[in-house]
Order: structure tokens, then C-alpha cells, then sequence
């Protein structure tokens, strides 16, 4: 399900916030830890009365509730102990400031009440925002998080476990990082600005963040998130069904993958992994990957690591990876439409075994130090409109058997400018004009064409009309 940008029950995390206990929640977004009243006479006096099963509060001084709105959820607190409750109305007078909030606030002497705060960690807010903290129209909860010149929490580090609250179908927990307000996905106007995870040295966590199994239908976008520590991952996952996009993801410690994905459904778009020392991608059953840009500086072995059954990857680009750019290790798995490029030790796409089913279209496999496609043991693909420049042992080993439609090769770089990033298709003839309008499905038996390029990334004509070319599916901006 998809959900607009007003189409959530807004929560806050800044790193300049004092405490990590605060209701995280409301509009003012640049005052941190927002205001503070007290459920009793006296400056910031307020006093609560019940109204059936809602509370309503008045402030005794007339604040007005700062910038209080409709749909704010407030945290109070008595003694220490944390509760919640949703703002369902708001009437300021001459004489009365009166907010109504649900569920009805416990009885008590004394109790705190935070208005428009905003969280310290994510941590906080990973351990507290539940599927209960929807608004009145019953749209999920999202978690924004601030961008800071540091990285988080106050010592520059931290590592964030995901193990307490899942989110459904109908109510997906979402953290999203912003730069300067929320909704504006962290793109700070063209350029890959986003907040900083990043987990300390000796981190004691899988990974900067830790996702555990059961703990289903999280959404990540928009946050950088670097894994500095040996055998630790930036993201490693046992979840099912998340959605982790435009994220920014670094691992430099020996032996540390991008993100691992122990789990079932999970998709992977439009990231950025940097840099890692083992895999960039390693994706477990029908994980979706796509549109995603994966190199490393540090001799990453595997760009993409295809693990188990019915795994799909598209509109990828792989540039210079150790071992394989693509492996796959299980049946049903597909790769389609893929640039990969600069493989020192590998092939293109490489089978360990005879793994049925596979599928491998529209790929461009350039510089591999073995082949273009290679298998383990003799095995039968589907293959069609790939095109091979520079793999040192031929574009197949003998244990492939195809009968591939629309198969090509190029006769030099083929891209604009590896060194800079830029995996669009040049004009040059024989190489990227070769694989312009070269693709599946080409002319129809039934009349009419599509032509599509061959690779990652589609150009478009000068006239107009055409595929466009661009930074992956969603305009992921690299640096």
C-alpha cells in the first residue's frame, strides 16, 4: 500500500534533543524538546478532567498549547512511567485553553505533559512507536529523522536494534530521514545529503541497524548508514516484507556486507552502497532488488549475493567488485537489465550450481576477468539480448547451454563516464549506440515494436519521447 506524504501520524528525532523520553511528535520540528506543562496549579499549570473516555486539559496560563494540532500525540508522565495520548481536539478561547486527548490520561497528582518534542535517538523511537499510534483517519506512523552536521547520538555513534515492534500490512512502521523538513526525503536540494547512523567501532550489533526476525513491515528511506566494525553489516535483516529505499550504505570493517537479508519479500531500491569488503547485496528468498548503484574502494568480493529461490534483480548497476558481480546460488532467481562492469576475479553472472529457471536478459557484461555468464555444472538458462565486451575467458563457459535470442556484443566502453559514475549509455558508435533501441521485446509478431536499450539505465532521443535516462528508477542522486 502506498501512502502519500500527508498520509502519516508524524513522530520526530533530533539529535539536539535533551532527553529520548519526550512525545516525539508535532509540528514544531526545530524546537527539540518542545514545551513542557505540568498537570497541576503554578507556572505551566494545567489541570485534567475526564469527558467519557478522553481527557480534556486545560492550560491554566492560556499557552495556547504552543503549536499543538489535531492528531499530535502528547507524552505525559507521572513518576517516571510513560503514556500516550492523541490530541482529537483543540478549543483556544479568550479565556480557556482546552486540548482533548484519547485515550484518557491515567489519574494522578502530578504528571508532566510534553507538547511538540521531539525523540534524542532512534533507538527511543524504534522501541516506542507502535501500530496502536495511527491518527484519526488511521494512516501509519512515521518516524522522521533529522539530518545533523554529526553523526547520531551525542558521541557521533549509534547502532539502533529493531527487535520490539513490527508493523502489518495495513500499518507499516516507516523511518524516514529528512534534511530540513520532514517530507522532503532528506534530498537537500539535488544533492545526497541525509542523516549519519553511524555504528561505533566494536559495535556489539550484527549491524549499524539490526532488524530481528518476526519484527515485519518497516520501511527505511533517505538515511545514511555506515558499518565501521569487522564481520558487522551496515544493515543486516531477518525481517519479512520490508522496504528499504534510497538509503546511503557504507561497511568498512573486514568482511562486512552492505545489508544482509535473512528474510522473506523484502524489497531493495534505489540504495547507494558505497563501499563494502564482502557482499554488497546479499538477499534471501524472493527478495526484490532494484535499481540500486553498488561499488567499492575496498575490494568488495560479491556485488550482489542471490541466496535463495526466486530472487529477482533489476536495473542494477555493478561497478568493480573482487569475485562475481552477480551470483546466484538457488533456482528461479532472474537478473535483468543490469550494467556490470570491472569484475577482477569473476564473471558477470556466475551459477554455483545447475540452478533451474534462471533467467538472464538485458544485461551488459563489461571487463570480467572470466566470462560473461558462467555455471558451476552444466546447466540450461534463459537467456536473451545481453551484450559482452572484454570477458577474458568468452562471453559463456561450456557448462551453459542456451539458445539466447538478441545476444550481442560492443566493441569498447560503452558507458558516458564509469569514473564519474555515469552508467548511461554514450553515443559512440559500436559501443553504447550499439545497445541503444537493442533490447527485449523488439519488433512484435503481432505488429508493432519496443524497443528497449540494453543495460541499467535508458537514454532518450533530443526529439522527444523515448525511455528516459536518469539516476536509477527514483532519481537516487550519487555524490
Amino acid at each position: 500500500m502506498a501512502y502519500a506524504i500527508g498520509d502519516f501520524t508524524e513522530f520526530y528525532v533530533t539529535q539536539g534533543a535533551s532527553t529520548s523520553d519526550t512525545n516525539g511528535g508535532g509540528p514544531r520540528l526545530g524546537t527539540d524538546d518542545g514545551a513542557t506543562y505540568t498537570l497541576a496549579a503554578g507556572a505551566n499549570g494545567a489541570t485534567a478532567t475526564d469527558n467519557g473516555a478522553d481527557s480534556n486539559i486545560e492550560d491554566l496560563n492560556n499557552g495556547s498549547w504552543g503549536d499543538t494540532q489535531v492528531d499530535d500525540w502528547l507524552c505525559f508522565d507521572t513518576g517516571g512511567l510513560k503514556e500516550f495520548a492523541r490530541v482529537i481536539a483543540i478549543d483556544v478561547g479568550a479565556d480557556t485553553d482546552v486540548i482533548t486527548v484519547s485515550p484518557q490520561v491515567t489519574a494522578a497528582a502530578e504528571k508532566g505533559c510534553k507538547v511538540c518534542g521531539a525523540w534524542a535517538t532512534l533507538q527511543h523511537a524504534a522501541d516506542t512507536v507502535t501500530t496502536s499510534f495511527v491518527n484519526s483517519d488511521g494512516a501509519p506512523p512515521r518516524t522522521n529523522l533529522k539530518y545533523e552536521a554529526s553523526s547520531y547520538t551525542g558521541a557521533g555513534n549509534e547502532e539502533v536494534d529493531f527487535d520490539t515492534n513490527a508493523g502489518t500490512v495495513a500499518i507499516p512502521l516507516t523511518f524516514e530521514g529528512y534534511y530540513s523538513t520532514a517530507g522532503d526525503e532528506g534530498d537537500n536540494s539535488g544533492t545526497w545529503t541525509i542523516p549519519h547512523c553511524e555504528g561505533p567501532a566494536g559495535a556489539s550489533k550484527d549491524g549499524t541497524f539490526t532488524i530481528a526476525a518476526a519484527i515485519d513491515f518497516l520501511r527505511f528511506r533517505h538515511i545514511k548508514i555506515t558499518a565501521q566494525t569487522n564481520l558487522k553489516d551496515a544493515i543486516s535483516t531477518s525481517c519479512d516484507n520490508g522496504l528499504f529505499e534510497c538509503l546511503h550504505l557504507k561497511a568498512t570493517g573486514t568482511v562486512a556486507d552492505g545489508i544482509t537479508d535473512a528474510g522473506f519479500g523484502n524489497v531493495i531500491r534505489d540504495c547507494w552502497i558505497e563501499d563494502y569488503t564482502n557482499r554488497g547485496i546479499y538477499a534471501d528468498f524472493r527478495t526484490i532488488i532494484e535499481g540500486c548503484y553498488i561499488e567499492s574502494a575496498s575490494g568488495g568480493l560479491y556485488g550482489i549475493y542471490l541466496s535463495a529461490a526466486y530472487a529477482v534483480v533489476r536495473n542494477c548497476i555493478i561497478n568493480t567488485c573482487a569475485t562475481d558481480c552477480i551470483t546466484v546460488t538457488s533456482d528461479n532467481c532472474k537478473v535483468i537489465d543490469c550494467s556490470l562492469y570491472n569484475c577482477t576475479g569473476g564473471s558477470g553472472v556466475y551459477l554455483t550450481a545447475a540452478h533451474d529457471n534462471t533467467l538472464v536478459t538485458g544485461n551488459i557484461c563489461d571487463t570480467m576477468n572470466q566470462y560473461g555468464i558462467e555455471s558451476a555444472a552444466n546447466c540450461w538458462i534463459e537467456e536473451s539480448y545481453n551484450s559482452f565486451r572484454s570477458c577474458t575467458q568468452g562471453t559463456h563457459d561450456s557448462n551453459i547451454f542456451s539458445d539466447p535470442v538478441g545476444n550481442t556484443t560492443h566493441s569498447g566502453d560503452p558507458w558516458t563516464n564509469t569514473g564519474g559514475n555515469d552508467f548511461s549509455l554514450d553515443n559512440t558508435a559500436g559501443q553504447g549506440a550499439a545497445l541503444r533501441n537493442a533490447g527485449w521485446p523488439g519488433a512484435l509478431r503481432a505488429g508493432g515494436t519496443g524497443y528497449a536499450d540494453i543495460g541499467a539505465l535508458r537514454h532518450q532521443d533530443a526529439s522527444s519521447g523515448g525511455m528516459l535516462k536518469g539516476e536509477m528508477m527514483g532519481g537516487m542522486q550519487l555524490a
